[in-house]
């Protein structure tokens, strides 16, 4: 649902430091709704600093929400240890021992039967896995507040001055900084207002500023990575078998196009939303190696991303679209069914309609091989990486 308000109620609106995405501030709209409300509590909109003179406030800590495909069996316990599992035990025919056929033994066979009864098999235990501990029914780690990934996207690329600045701070910061705050907030706009943000030095601190999360530590290195299954994964990024996708994205095109999958209207995501965290704990490889179209596993690709520094949202996304954006070469092609070279000839033929033979789009690239099932539709873990999710366009149903 959207709500039309007159422009001189958005002017109070933001002169009152009220949260309004500026894009929706030059349309005078003002989208409302219980899905909008719940991207709110993790992302979208973000407040601007206007100054410096005041120091940041943080946004309110939200409740924790457990997303649907973080539902499991038992409630989070630190200290709790998979069960052991029972061996399996295996029952082997005794060897026939000449020894035992001599009179000397016959004896002593009959005492031994006395005593204990013989079956005449000899029984063998082989330790096992308990099903919880290939697969566990619970994360590591404690769950994440929606308001905790927020706060991460306001730490790495505040609206200073209305301007969007990366502030994440690099592996190597400047020794030396040859401006203040105070003088780098003010030249992010020029005289006549243009902006400038890359007069921004990454990394500086200022109480005005919003402070790096504590939750969020870069990967070590000298430590094994945490498997898939004790990780959290952004909202942005989930999968939910009973609901759709909280974004809308032809993974074809660019991660600039993404926008949130609400009814209307159409709204982009924000940039500090691509800074978010990927997962939690933060982690330095991803890997990708399953695909779901419609919900049916299908032939895939593997994505591998890297990030020493920790993978952010728009890491992914861009992993995705330069792994389904390759070109085929014949011979895959070639291996492809009939119908699916038809159904991605009909795809290429739409780009070409469309003009976008300007932007290379002459070839059959990997996407073409989904058809018309184009659609972003989150990711999953399935144990040893993660399976991609893709669904068919409406448009197209």
């Amino acid at each position: 649902m959207v709500a039309w308000i007159p422009r001189s109620s958005v002017s109070e609106a933001v002169f009152s430091g009220n949260s309004i995405p500026l894009r929706l501030l030059v349309l005078g709209i003002v989208p409302m709704g219980s899905l909008y409300d719940l991207y709110n509590l993790h992302g979208n909109e973000y407040r601007q600093v206007r100054d410096l003179n005041h120091p940041w406030t943080p946004s309110p800590t939200s409740s924790v929400v457990v997303l649907p495909n973080e539902i499991y069996a038992l409630p989070y316990d630190e200290s709790w240890q998979p069960p052991r599992a029972e061996p399996l035990r295996l029952h082997i025919p005794k060897q026939n021992d000449k020894n035992t056929q001599r009179r000397g033994h016959r004896l002593l066979r009959r005492i031994r039967k006395a005593f204990k009864r013989d079956t005449g098999f000899e029984t063998y235990e082989i330790p096992m896995y308990h099903p919880f501990e290939l697969n566990p029914p619970m994360p590591r780690y404690a769950p994440v507040p929606f308001s905790e990934w927020k706060a991460y996207g306001y730490y790495a690329s505040p609206v200073l001055n209305g301007v969007h600045v990366l502030n994440e701070t690099p592996r190597l910061p400047p020794t030396s900084t040859p401006s203040t705050p105070e003088d780098l907030f003010e030249q992010l706009r020029s005289p006549g207002g243009t902006p400038h943000p890359e007069r921004w030095i990454p990394g500086t601190r200022h109480p005005a500023l919003p402070p790096r999360p504590s939750r969020w530590k870069r990967p070590d290195p000298s430590r094994p990575l945490p498997f898939p299954w004790e990780l959290y994964l952004n909202p942005w990024l989930s999968h939910s078998d009973s609901s759709a996708s909280r974004i809308r994205w032809n993974i074809g095109s660019f991660p600039d196009t993404i926008w949130m999958n609400l009814s209307s209207p159409v709204i982009p995501l924000a940039t500090p939303d691509f800074r978010q965290p990927a997962t939690y704990p933060f982690v330095s490889h991803l890997h990708i190696n399953g695909l779901k179209v419609n919900g049916q596993p299908t032939k895939t690709w593997y994505t591998d991303i890297h990030n020493p520094d920790g993978i952010v949202a728009l890491d992914v996304f861009w992993g995705i679209y330069n792994c389904f954006n390759k070109v085929v070469d014949i011979r895959e092609y070639n291996a492809w069914e009939p119908h699916v070279r038809q159904e991605a000839h009909q795809v290429l033929q739409f780009r070409l309609r469309n003009n976008f033979p300007s932007r290379g789009e002459d070839v059959i690239r990997r996407r073409d091989y989904l058809g018309w099932n184009y659609l972003f539709d989150g990711l999953s873990v399935n144990g040893q990486g993660w399976t991609l999710h893709v669904v068919r366009s409406p448009q197209n149903a």
